[in-house]
């Protein structure tokens, strides 16, 4: 299983494909409910000294559609939210680093305050890049109880023109994460997220792709299918003195 996991290539990604468009269809029947809209985010990060990075982000969701999947379509566009992000960590070697940060959440005359906590762990093989993300978060609302979640996103990265990426070239990369909430109970949600990137420089990418969510597979509620164009650009600062 090893030996095929790190000579895992480029011509590989279409079978990655069609298996993620299969388990996006296993869930879904009539009687769930969807949103569909668009989830563009801008990055920027910038080294503070050897070990530290301060990352900088801001996404913004609208939605384009909304209602059950056996009804007829309900477009329309509308603004949700708007998340502001920093996330401050300190490289501990070449595969590892820890941080925490603070996001800032405008909905709808709604601010809502989340304190994040996360260890990084990255790994290079031949051919692709693996890492593991653990996050605890904790969000608090003004006239609302808290909620605290613990998240684990496995990430997988590989260039699609030979095994090295350079610069002005495509690759591939696949998320997949557990949310684990707790708020007044607890609730699970699934996020699969496919994104097709491109290296504009050596400081600058662009990503493009499908946030699949998944939640309320706990419940016996209807579960909840959103469906996000995701739009990623991600900028590294030029270090100080340069």
């Amino acid at each position: 299983m090893w030996d095929y996991i790190i000579n895992f290539n480029h011509r590989n990604w279409k079978s990655v494909l069609a298996t993620i468009l299969c388990c996006l269809c296993i869930k879904i029947h009539s009687q769930e409910i969807y949103q569909f809209g668009l989830l563009p985010n801008i990055s920027l990060s910038d080294e503070l000294g050897e070990h530290w990075r301060l990352s900088s982000s801001i996404e913004s969701r609208q939605i384009l559609k909304e209602g059950a999947f056996h009804q007829p379509k309900n477009f329309g566009y509308q603004y949700l939210l708007t998340d502001v992000t920093t996330i401050f960590s300190k490289k501990v070697n070449n595969t590892s680093s820890y941080g925490g940060g603070y996001l800032l959440r405008l909905e709808d005359r709604r601010i809502m305050h989340r304190f994040i906590q996360q260890v990084l762990f990255k790994t290079t093989y031949r051919t692709f890049k693996l890492s593991h993300r653990f996050r605890t978060d904790q969000s608090f609302e003004h006239s609302d109880v808290p909620e605290f979640r613990f998240r684990y996103r496995l990430s997988m990265e590989f260039p699609l023109n030979g095994k090295v990426l350079n610069l002005k070239e495509f690759y591939f990369r696949l998320n997949s994460e557990g949310l684990n909430k707790f708020k007044s109970g607890y609730s699970l949600e699934t996020r699969l997220v496919p994104l097709l990137g491109y290296t504009i420089s050596k400081k600058q990418r662009f990503e493009f792709g499908l946030d699949y969510r998944m939640g309320s597979l706990l419940s016996r509620d209807q579960t909840n299918h959103k469906f996000w164009l995701k739009f990623n650009y991600y900028c590294k600062l030029e270090k100080r003195g340069n």
